[in-house]
């Protein structure tokens, strides 16, 4: 009863193994000491600036809550002692993704403290399209003022005027989940003021790069770099972003074309 019948579906359909979420019924804690004892880690360890994140727009009571408190050790140790292959935990499902054949299934269901196996859900893949030439600028970027040809897009949105009240970005960070990111355009290497990353994770091929990798799709980074040019780019008289001094948080999620920022 534990396992979803999309995931014997798939599983009769495309042989073993499933990639499947197995979804726990607790976070492994048996009092309200060991509750509290995990929250109070949680304040330890938790990063600072999340934590003033939080304190100027969190509504619930207290900072932290169960939903933060991460998956339990043990039971993902069960989990992966079946012979599944781990995938990525979540605190916030209170769940891991793993690679799961059916006799691992049985298994895994078996476990007092799991409440369900589904199949991870997954959209059609349609590969991305070249960009079509409409869409490259029609003129140099140059000769607009300092902002280039960010200018009448920033005076639109009245930032121009934040900017001269020193609203530039500074001390924010700013986190992009797009489709990739190409950082070697001259707007990203200003030699007085380059682009400032201090972070990226490719959530697709699971490392550290955000740029292209071998077996890419072609195109791939199109939209990503514009977005992140947008934002971050530093060309005076040729292009400058609306949060040229803001840090970044790259990540990749997606091949086609979107951004959540």
């Amino acid at each position: 009863e534990r396992i979803h019948p999309a995931f014997t579906a798939r599983l009769n359909a495309e042989g073993a193994p499933v990639k499947a979420w197995v979804f726990f019924t607790d976070k492994g804690l048996s009092s309200d000491r060991e509750y509290a004892e995990a929250i109070q880690r949680l304040h330890a360890t938790y990063n600072r600036k999340a934590i003033e994140r939080r304190s100027l727009r969190r509504t619930a009571p207290g900072l932290f809550d169960m939903r933060d408190v991460p998956v339990a050790d043990a039971y993902i140790e069960a989990v992966v002692s079946t012979g599944a292959e781990l995938h990525i935990p979540s605190r916030w499902l209170n769940a891991v993704s793993a690679w799961v054949t059916g006799k691992q299934a049985r298994s895994i269901a078996a476990l007092p403290f799991v409440k369900s196996i589904e199949p991870v859900r997954r959209g059609r893949r349609i590969e991305p399209s070249a960009p079509e030439d409409e869409h490259l600028p029609a003129e140099p970027l140059g000769g607009r003022g300092f902002y280039g040809a960010a200018e009448e897009q920033l005076e639109q949105i009245n930032l121009i005027a934040l900017h001269n009240e020193g609203a530039t970005g500074e001390g924010i960070i700013i986190g992009i989940l797009d489709t990739g990111f190409v950082r070697t355009h001259e707007a990203f290497n200003h030699p007085d003021h380059p682009v400032d990353i201090i972070d990226e994770y490719d959530f697709i091929n699971m490392d550290d790069n955000t740029g292209y990798e071998e077996g890419d799709p072609d195109y791939q980074y199109w939209h990503g770099t514009l977005i992140l040019g947008t934002l971050g780019a530093y060309m005076p008289e040729q292009l400058v972003g609306a949060a040229y001094d803001a840090a970044f948080i790259l990540s990749v999620r997606s091949v086609e074309g979107f951004a959540l920022i």
